[in-house]
């Protein structure tokens, strides 16, 4: 199923607890699926390094801000009105994103859109900076598109 298709409306929730919504309705079971949390090109966070399979039994996402080591990608913030994405609306959101810039040199990210695609987006290509501009995913992000996610 995903995080994309789930339900009627998204998980009202935010950060990593959006994406680990789908781990604790049990969408996503055992290493294999557990390892599609982190992105590829991370060297600093993976399924190994967040404690392995036993680190997501016992999620509370209530708990906010406690779980960004169990994921390599920020999420929407859902629980802002304001931001919040909505199913079936035209426009196009960015739900997830790689939460940080190192994970793929510093080119750009991976975001994950409504309707189920996922896409690159390029420092230069597509949001037109100079590719020396720091980009992180937040309020304070130079990027538009990824202010609305966070990382924690």
């Amino acid at each position: 199923m995903g995080l994309l298709e789930f339900g009627p409306r998204y998980p009202v929730k935010s950060g990593p607890n959006l994406i680990l919504y789908l781990v604790k309705k049990g969408e996503l079971e055992g290493e294999d699926h557990l390892n599609l949390l982190f992105c590829p090109g991370d060297k600093n966070e993976s399924l190994v390094k967040a404690g392995g399979v036993d680190a997501y039994y016992d999620l509370d996402l209530t708990r906010q801000g406690e779980y960004g080591h169990l994921t390599s990608y920020a999420g929407r913030d859902q629980l802002d009105d304001e931001n919040a994405a909505r199913k079936g609306s035209p426009r196009t959101y960015v739900l997830v994103c790689d939460d940080s810039e190192d994970h793929h040199d510093g080119r750009g990210f991976v975001v994950g859109l409504n309707g189920g695609a996922a896409k690159w987006r390029d420092k230069v290509d597509d949001w037109n900076l100079d590719p020396k501009t720091h980009v992180e995913v937040g309020e304070d992000s130079v990027v538009e598109e990824l202010r609305c996610l966070r990382s924690e």
